[in-house]
């Protein structure tokens, strides 16, 4: 997923900027985390908080 890479090295990264690193819309970012995080491969801990990534880019 393109989102995967920028949400690691940045998890305070907003989801415009998200966007515009990985060069999609960000109704397409949105979709990718939903599913990321429906997966278990990430997590947001509190509103507006960082992300937690546990899973590989491998994934």
């Amino acid at each position: 997923m393109a989102t995967f890479k920028p949400l690691k090295d940045d998890p305070d990264i907003t989801i415009g900027s998200l966007s515009q690193k990985a060069g999609i819309a960000t109704s397409a970012v949105k979709k990718q985390l939903r599913q990321m995080t429906d997966k278990g491969y990430i997590e947001r801990r509190g509103e507006g908080g960082a992300w937690y990534v546990f899973a590989s880019p491998s994934v």
